[in-house]
């Protein structure tokens, strides 16, 4: 663990016993979540689930060290609040750099500690590269594991083929997956930017609030208990899921669900444009 930043343990008010879980792992940097993503956790954890949220180091760390943090952290919150977890019903979620490291942390939770076996998925958002996890092992998750990518439409940070290749190395039933791609929204002058940020620091409410605040719980809620109706909702149309609407009634643009996904911008786009040679997977690279 990293001992100047505590590991934060979340548990839903009132709930008196067992809450499903979920282990975060934030972007780089973030290592505060009161100005990272309060809005997020604080949204799970209403919805009645344990979150654990473990900062590791940026600087003077590499990305072993990152994950080891990461996952050490998570074993210590078991170990002293496993009281509080109902560790049959787990999730992984992360954004960005710990979006890259969801499948490794998951992959040791569910398979390695048989975590998840009454419910299990992740939420992966505008993932980095992901690590320390080999291409047979992305290729042997637990069939009955759930998976959200999501990435937005003017993300400039990291280039969207990081999702797309983690996306296509996953082995689950298709069923079981999906790959989100949240839009900008503009009318009347006022335009609402889905961007890197989008998960955390984005200033727009409504924008998190349904793209994915939304998503999140309905996927928790179907997963881990099993609701039809948020099945319903995860459904959507087949291509997209709702949006809401702007104060005069007009529809916002829907987020794009597309199994498929290919590249929509140029590698020039992005801060940090893919680079087969630091997919630490090259032989399986796929642009």
């Amino acid at each position: 663990m990293w001992r100047r930043k505590p590991i934060n343990v979340f548990y839903p008010e009132g709930y008196g016993g067992k809450a499903p879980t979920i282990f975060f792992s934030h972007a780089y940097g973030a290592t505060n979540w009161e100005t990272a993503y309060p809005d997020l956790i604080r949204n799970v954890v209403s919805n009645g689930y344990v979150l654990v949220y473990v900062p590791y180091k940026t600087l003077r760390a590499d990305v072993n060290e990152r994950y080891e943090t990461l996952w050490n952290g998570f074993l210590a919150a078991v170990e002293r609040y496993g009281n509080l977890m109902d560790l049959s019903r787990v999730a992984f979620v992360g954004h960005s750099f710990g979006g890259g490291a969801t499948p490794a942390m998951a992959y040791k939770g569910f398979v390695e500690q048989g975590w998840g076996a009454q419910g299990r998925f992740m939420f992966i958002m505008a993932p980095w590269y992901t690590y320390n996890i080999s291409q047979s092992q992305l290729q042997n998750f637990p069939q009955d594991t759930f998976l959200m990518v999501q990435v937005y439409d003017q993300d400039k940070v990291n280039d969207h083929r990081m999702a797309i290749d983690l996306f296509r190395n996953i082995a689950l039933p298709g069923q079981n997956k999906k790959f989100l791609i949240v839009p900008s929204q503009s009318h009347n002058g006022c335009m609402i930017v889905a961007d890197h940020v989008t998960p955390g620091k984005n200033p727009f409410l409504a924008l998190k609030s349904w793209a994915v605040f939304r998503p999140l719980a309905f996927l928790a809620d179907y997963t881990f208990r099993r609701r039809e109706e948020a099945r319903k909702v995860l459904a959507g149309d087949g291509n997209t899921y709702p949006m809401g609407r702007w104060i005069d009634g007009t529809l916002y643009p829907p987020i794009r669900i597309d199994n498929t996904p290919q590249p929509e911008h140029p590698q020039s786009f992005y801060k940090f444009p893919w680079n087969s040679r630091k997919n630490p997977r090259k032989a399986y690279s796929s642009f």
